[in-house]
Formats: C-alpha cells, sequence, structure tokens
C-alpha cells in the first residue's frame, strides 16, 4: 500500500515505515456481528480502492462489489454471509491456445494449482481467453482493518506470483 503522506510504498503496519505518518487503518479488532459490507468498502477506499456498486446475489446470501487500483488488478469482491468468506477474483486475458495447445494450457493451469495453495486458477473449456485467480479470506470472529489490508495485499501477490510462472508467460 501507499502512504498518503510521502507516497512510499510501504508494508501493511499502523505507520509508514518511511514518514511516520499514520496509514489510517485501525487495529480495533471488530466482532463477528459488527462486521458488514459497508465496513469492507471503507477499508477498501482506505487502502486506494475504488469501489464499484453492489449487487446482491443467491437470493441475498452473497453480495458482490469489483474493486478499482491504480497499482494493484481489479478484483470482483464476493461476501458470503452464511459461509463466512470473502472471495477475491481477478480475470486476465490471455491468448487462446490453438486446437492442439489446449492441453498444454490445462496442464500449465493444474500445475499452478498444485504449486499455490492460496489460489484457485482457472479457465472456461468455452473461453481459453480468460485466466481467473481466486483467492479466498475466511472471517473468523474477530477482524481488523489491518487483517482486511495484509489479505489484499497478500492477494496481489499472488495474482503476480501467479502470473509470472514461465509455462504461464506464452500466453500472457
Amino acid at each position: 500500500m501507499r502512504c498518503v503522506q510521502c507516497n512510499g510504498e510501504v508494508p501493511t503496519a499502523r505507520f509508514c515505515s518511511n514518514c511516520g505518518a499514520s496509514l489510517g487503518l485501525s487495529s480495533v479488532v471488530r466482532n463477528r456481528d459488527e462486521f458488514d459490507l459497508d465496513w469492507l468498502s471503507t477499508v477498501l477506499v482506505k487502502l486506494g480502492f475504488t469501489v464499484e456498486p453492489r449487487a446482491a446475489t443467491d437470493g441475498g446470501t452473497s453480495t458482490i462489489i469489483l474493486v478499482r487500483h491504480n497499482e494493484q488488478p481489479n478484483y470482483v469482491i464476493d461476501y458470503r454471509y452464511e459461509f463466512r468468506v470473502i472471495l477475491v477474483t481477478s480475470w486476465w486475458g490471455i491468448k487462446p491456445p490453438g486446437f492442439l495447445g489446449k492441453n498444454e494450457l490445462f496442464k500449465t493451469i493444474n500445475s499452478l494449482n498444485n504449486k499455490i495453495i492460496c489460489a484457485q486458477c482457472s479457465v472456461s473449456e468455452n473461453d481459453l481467453s480468460s485466466l481467473e485467480i481466486q483467492t479466498s479470506f475466511f472471517l473468523t470472529d474477530s477482524i481488523a482493518e489491518v487483517d482486511i489490508a495484509a489479505f489484499m495485499e497478500f492477494s496481489a501477490v499472488l495474482v503476480r506470483r501467479v502470473m509470472s510462472q514461465e509455462r504461464l508467460k506464452s500466453y500472457v
């Protein structure tokens, strides 16, 4: 994340390691009943994301929001109330393989999924031009803004790691 004061890149923390300014994130713990999508949206805005309007799905058990960032991947965030999980998904355009190359692409994605246990990579068999990368954050009985910041930073690192894999580079 970036410090608002000095614009320096800083790891997830309450204070900037470059200039000491407060990053505006709280380590105050919220209990399970105090966590809602409005609070999550506020935290994401503090992290530099623009939060787009949300849409309820699945009969109100899930809410999806789109978040955009200048320096990080754009994500679709799916907050699943009843399962207490946040699914963070990004899609990446890739060069679809020819008919004979499909098998190699599927092997590459399976290889990535075996190496990266915190994310799931997939493509639709009908549309081989879009790679989906999804991470999951399971909500405990208590959570703080810094927890959300750490997870979003972790998701960005995972996406960069997946996209930099040697075998995938031929499709990017």
